[in-house]
């Protein structure tokens, strides 16, 4: 599913907070700051592909969780806030995709239910913030008498054009589960928050200033050998 990306700028102010600890990645193309002091920690992972992909993940891990016993329990976990910027000679674009998976939900008894959303804002080139967010996807992977079993998972894209830099924040991933026997939902390791994006070279003013000057210079030869015919 795609996740709502709404138009109306929020009144909201991006930046870490005075607890955060700001990391800064140079990745040759772009460079990635980010909050490690939120439940992920820090960076698991970059990558680069030779068709202009970029990207980065973070991991997962096992405190984030939610478990009923018939109750109701929601919990709200604060994930990175980032800020891609390119470095000089690139430019970033193309669609922005991201990835939230696979976390493992197990319902038992009637009305046993639960439920993930992800929420953030986003501000392109220090624009103001839109609101970005939406519920994750449920798969049932099996279902036996009143007892369901699955993971929850979301990726979606976003075009937003050529930028130089992309700010997210107030990231937030909210749990619930409620009713029946117990209803839990479960990360582990294996599960990752990775976006991705497009990166292209671009000339620096001084490569167009040489491309300028050797084309005067093959028009200026080519006007001596037509005088010269």
């Amino acid at each position: 599913m795609k996740l709502l990306l709404s138009a109306a700028a929020l009144g909201l102010a991006l930046g870490a907070s005075s607890a955060s600890a700001l990391v800064v990645q140079d990745n040759g193309a772009y460079t990635l700051s980010y909050d490690e002091t939120t439940s992920l920690g820090y960076l698991a992972s970059s990558f680069s592909s030779s068709d202009g992909t970029y990207g980065f993940s973070w991991n997962l891990n096992t405190g984030i969780q939610a478990i009923s016993t018939g109750g109701s329990t929601v919990n709200a976990f604060s994930l990175p806030d980032f800020v891609l910027s390119a470095n000089s000679g690139y430019v970033l674009g193309g669609n922005v995709s991201a990835f939230l998976g696979n976390l493992v939900f197990n319902q038992l008894g009637a009305g046993a239910s639960t439920g993930v959303t992800v929420s953030a804002l986003i501000s392109v080139d220090g624009g103001a913030p839109i609101a970005f967010g939406g519920p994750l996807d449920q798969v049932i992977s099996g279902a036996s008498g009143e007892f369901t079993t699955g993971y929850y998972t979301v990726e979606t894209s976003q075009a937003f054009g050529n930028f130089s830099s992309l700010s997210v924040s107030d990231v937030t991933l909210t749990l619930s589960a409620e009713g029946g026997s117990f209803a839990t939902i479960l990360s582990q390791p294996q599960n990752k928050l990775e976006v991705s994006f497009q990166v292209t070279a671009v000339p620096e003013p001084e490569t167009y200033a040489m491309l300028l000057s050797g084309l005067a210079a093959l028009a200026w030869v080519a006007r001596r050998r037509r005088r010269c015919d």
